[in-house]
């Protein structure tokens, strides 16, 4: 009680109050309204994905004969006809088909519709077999 006592006189040492507690700013909200913005505009903006890059070419090989083409070879018409090695089989048979076999080679009609396309090749790779696409062949004389 005496250092008190001095304080009061003004003969000691005074006790300073303790510094105010500042708050540190909360930037979160600031954050959720950039990103929602960001979010607004590439809404508004438009599709991510273009018109054009919708729709699938596949590329011609020019140089490759029918002869010289990889074997085994699965061969998609382009109303979904399945041919192995020359021979028709039913979609439904392709399973058992190409059972066994390490890789196979998929050929398919340039106007085969992609979903057609992802099928077959899903369908051949639920069986463990690694599959590869091959182009069809196009005559350089003969219209596209």
């Amino acid at each position: 009680m005496a250092w008190r006592d001095q304080d009061r006189a003004g003969q000691g040492a005074r006790v300073l109050p303790p510094p105010p507690v500042r708050r540190r700013p909360d930037f979160s909200l600031a954050t959720v309204n950039i990103v929602l913005l960001l979010v607004l505009f590439f809404l508004v903006a438009g599709s991510i994905v273009s018109e054009d890059e919708r729709f699938v070419d596949l590329p011609k090989t020019l140089t490759l004969p029918l002869e010289n083409l990889p074997r085994p070879l699965l061969v998609i018409a382009a109303d979904g006809a399945l041919a192995h090695e020359g021979r028709a089989i039913a979609p439904e048979d392709l399973g058992a088909t190409v059972s066994g076999t390490e890789k196979l080679y998929v050929m398919a009609a340039r106007d085969l519709p992609a979903n057609a396309l992802l099928r077959t090749v899903a369908s051949v790779a639920a069986e463990g077999v690694a599959v590869s696409l091959v182009t069809i062949r196009h005559d350089p004389g003969a219209p596209p």
